[in-house]
């Protein structure tokens, strides 16, 4: 796990083809962002027997999924966004449709369930507890093996909900 988190972080600051400020600016932001993300995770698995959420402003309330939200395979609720990054939590039953993010980073932390990844040319179980680091332009999706799955999801950049492609499994 901590490989896992370790290659993430040298990857947030990988030299880009940007020279400059503006280069250093966007390792700096990517390093800011990933640092979250791994704060997250620890503040996360910490509550193993539990969903919640911790903020600076104390403990988020838990997400009450309405019964529309409970009746569809995919439900999201977007927690918060800054242009750096974007969290959300994940709620599914069923299987998402194989896709890509060409412009977005995803980090997503299981919170409860267990799940078949996919992820490129590889697939696993997951279950509470674990995380996949998912890289811009990957081939991913996922596929709830109990009655529902949910997740901890963090965008780098915020997604604006529009770099969704779906492909043909």
């Amino acid at each position: 796990m901590q490989r896992l988190l370790i290659r993430h972080c040298e990857e947030a600051v990988r030299p880009t083809k940007q020279s400059g400020f503006k280069s250093r600016l966007l390792r700096s932001l990517r390093l800011l962002a990933m640092t979250s993300t791994v704060f997250s995770f620890f503040v996360l698995s910490g509550c193993a027997g539990t969903n919640r959420i911790l903020t600076p402003d104390g403990l988020r309330p838990e997400v009450a999924w309405t019964d529309e939200e409970k009746s569809k395979t995919l439900a999201i609720n977007n927690l918060k966004e800054s242009p750096e990054a974007s969290y959300h939590l994940i709620r599914l039953a069923g299987a998402e449709k194989p896709h890509t993010h060409d412009t977005h980073d995803l980090t997503v932390f299981i919170l409860k369930g267990k799940a078949e990844m996919h992820l490129g040319e590889h697939k696993a179980f997951v279950e509470k507890g674990d995380v996949m680091e998912i890289p811009r332009g990957t081939l991913h999706w996922a596929e709830c093996r109990t009655n529902s799955c949910l997740a901890y999801a963090v965008f780098t950049p915020a997604y604006d909900g529009k770099d969704f492609h779906p492909v043909s499994s």
